[in-house]
């Protein structure tokens, strides 16, 4: 890999719930107070060969409402999928497509409940 797994999910995170436009600012920046901070694992990442080619991703997001620490939404994944193909180039372009997969509709999910809690928070 050329970037950590830690890393690399921080990136894919960053960069989808950026891409959206929904939000003021999306940053790693731990000097600056944002209302939400995501935080995630990578549990495992594996390349298995027997009895097939298959990958294995999984992995641990929560958001937590900075101003109380409480966590607004979590969810873990662990998810396997076959690769096309025998060769290990074949296993990482299927890890490559679980973990879009997974951010992909993770995104969507973490945008909903961000906006059901401002919601919730900012009510008179």
């Amino acid at each position: 890999w050329t970037t950590a797994p830690g890393r690399m999910l921080a990136q894919g995170l960053r960069y989808r719930l950026g891409e959206t436009g929904r939000f003021e600012s999306v940053r790693r920046d731990r000097g600056v107070r944002l209302p939400y901070t995501a935080e995630g694992v990578v549990q495992a990442i594996e390349l298995d060969e027997r009895p097939r080619l298959t990958a294995r991703l999984a992995l641990h997001v929560s958001i937590r409402r900075f101003a109380d620490g409480t966590v607004i939404h979590e969810e873990s994944f662990d998810q396997t999928q076959p690769a096309r193909g025998a060769n290990p180039a074949d296993g990482v372009l299927a890890l490559r497509d679980l973990y879009s997969d997974i951010l992909d509709g993770l995104v969507e999910r973490l945008i909903k409940t961000v906006e059901t809690d401002l919601d919730a928070t900012s009510a008179p």
